[in-house]
This record gives C-alpha cells, sequence and structure tokens, in this order.
C-alpha cells in the first residue's frame, strides 16, 4: 500500500508541479472523488463513520438478528419490480441486501453505484434487509437516522410525559408493509416503548411512509397485539 501511496503522491506532484508527501487516507479520498469508486478495499478501512465501534462482523452475517450496522461501497443496484436488491464492497467481502419497497422510496436516490453508505437492517436465513441508511458520498444531513444510532431518538421517547398525552409514543426499529389474508393493506411495527421492546399490527388508519428511526404515535387496541391511528409523532 505504501508504494501506491508514494506512486500517487509521485504523480500528483508532478501534474501540480508541487512537493507535497500525502497521506494514505488523502490519496485514497481522491481516488475515490475521481472514480467514484475505489478499486481497493483499504478504503472502507480508511473511513470512519463514527459507528465503527458498532458494526456487526461480517462472518455474524449469517445468524438471524434484529440489528445489524454494516458499512460498504455500492457495485450493483439490481431494480426489481416493487423492490431492489443492492450489492456491496464490504472489505474482502461482497453482500446483498434487499430493500423492500417502503424504504426504496425513501432511500432509492441515494443507491448509486460507488457510494460509500452506513446500512442499518436485520437479517433473516442468511439475508439481510435493510431498515435505512446513512450516504457518505452526500452533503444531505441524514439527521433522523444519526439521532437513533447515537441514541438520541431513544433519550426523546425516554423523556415523554406519559400523564400528558392520550397516545402511546414508540421509536421505530423497523416497520414492514404487507397484505393480511383477507387481502387487507396492513403494517408491521417494531417499536422501542419507554424500556421495553414491542410488535404491533395494524390495518386501520395508518401512515403508508412509516420507516425506521421514525418516532411514531399509535393506540394500542383492545387486543394488544394491534394498535391503530399509527402515524408520525408530533412532539
Amino acid at each position: 500500500m505504501q508504494q501506491i501511496v508514494e506512486k500517487r503522491s509521485a504523480l500528483l506532484n508532478h501534474f501540480f508541479n508541487q512537493s507535497i508527501d500525502y497521506s494514505k487516507e488523502e490519496i485514497l479520498a481522491k481516488e475515490y472523488a475521481a472514480l467514484s469508486f475505489s478499486p481497493r478495499e483499504e478504503y472502507i478501512d480508511v473511513f470512519e463513520t463514527g459507528y465503527e465501534d458498532v458494526l456487526t462482523p461480517t462472518e455474524e452475517l449469517d445468524v438471524d438478528m434484529p440489528e445489524v450496522l454494516v458499512k460498504g461501497i455500492i457495485v450493483d443496484v439490481d431494480m426489481k419490480k416493487n423492490y431492489c436488491i443492492i450489492h456491496i464492497q464490504n472489505k474482502g467481502d461482497n453482500l446483498s441486501v434487499t430493500v423492500d419497497s417502503n424504504v426504496l422510496k425513501k432511500y432509492g436516490d441515494y443507491l448509486q453505484k460507488g457510494h460509500l453508505i452506513l446500512i442499518k437492517g436485520h437479517t433473516y436465513q442468511g439475508k439481510i434487509y435493510m431498515h435505512f441508511l446513512i450516504d457518505y458520498h452526500t452533503d444531505d444531513s441524514f439527521i433522523l437516522e444519526s439521532n437513533y444510532l447515537n441514541g438520541t431518538s431513544e433519550q426523546i421517547v425516554n423523556d415523554i410525559d406519559d400523564d400528558m398525552r392520550l397516545d402511546t409514543i414508540g421509536l421505530v426499529r423497523q416497520a414492514k408493509y404487507f397484505k393480511s389474508k383477507k387481502g387487507n393493506n396492513c403494517l408491521r411495527v417494531q417499536v422501542y416503548e419507554k424500556g421495553a421492546e414491542k410488535t404491533y399490527i395494524t390495518c386501520n388508519g395508518f401512515d403508508k411512509n412509516i420507516t425506521a428511526g421514525m418516532i411514531i404515535s399509535y393506540n394500542i387496541s383492545d387486543n394488544p397485539s394491534f394498535c391503530n391511528n399509527l402515524t408520525e409523532a408530533r412532539l
């Protein structure tokens, strides 16, 4: 790697008539900026997301887990009818990630080859399913996603004064839209609810754009497995 850095530094210094000792990080960043992708996996190690200490080891992704965090460079986007599969380079591994229609609707514009992204998702039967992403190729803030990952969103839910509300507040871990056996459109949400993890199903009066990371409000029905009037919360 050091030889590559020295050769790239010499080339840059020749073209720009300068004498600068570039670091490995600087060379890889310039290479990435010029090509929109990195042909070497070292860039993934060099690039810091701020969440390196909680990334899921690649060897653990074959185990069913409710939440995983993976970073990588998008190398291909395979669009299907109502969803897509993205292929990312994660160090020495190529991983396939399924993006369901509601997640694709929100993040589709960021699914570009060469973009380095951080994915929050879950694993099931050896497959990775995306909940949300942070795209480090853009200047967009991704405040909702960052607040989820750094614990701010959980703290907001914990600080809610339940005595002052008629509804219930929860932080969405994951959201899955589906059709019931009767053909009704429904939503299954896994939420963090002030110290507890809950799962609800709703088929009545719910927001059609719910994704992981949102703080939502809802009314729990007589059957505690169901809720109604589910929407993004106004706090």
